[in-house]
């Protein structure tokens, strides 16, 4: 099985299961009261946005310790493009209206992904974004 596949098979489990959620969330609170990396903090939104848990974050009071924040643009703009790929059409929505996000980055890697997937919607969303090239030339996405 591939990592990818693996990855969404345990987010699933994560979502269906409430304790797993719980389990979650109290992570994320242990990680608001120690020092913690802003990559280790990026990677944990990066994981929220695939798994469809980006309610944790939405929370604009959820700080973590010395000023370290999520940075949904961190690693080439990641999160929108693993929301995109996944079909988050609201996690894609939130993502947007921050403007350090660039759905256009990587040549549209988002709308790319999203449109391999068979994720209309998230297509739609990308495409009404003005910083989306409407013109792209769709590449090999696998």
């Amino acid at each position: 099985m591939c990592g990818i596949s693996l990855t969404k098979n345990i987010c699933e489990d994560i979502l269906k299961d409430s304790e797993h959620r719980k389990r979650f969330v109290h992570f994320l609170n242990f990680l608001k009261q120690h020092d913690i990396s802003q990559k280790a903090v990026n990677y944990a939104f990066q994981f929220a946005c695939l798994c469809d848990l980006l309610q944790f974050f939405q929370d604009r009071d959820f700080r973590f310790k010395k000023g370290v924040q999520t940075d949904p643009s961190a690693d080439g703009n990641y999160a929108i493009r693993l929301a995109a790929r996944n079909g988050h059409t609201e996690i894609v929505k939130y993502l947007l209206t921050d403007p350090r996000v660039d759905p256009s980055a990587n040549g549209n890697y988002a709308i790319q992904w999203a449109s391999s997937k068979g994720h209309a919607d998230v297509v739609k969303l990308l495409l009404a974004d003005s910083r989306v090239d409407s013109t792209f030339t769709m590449g090999l996405v696998g």
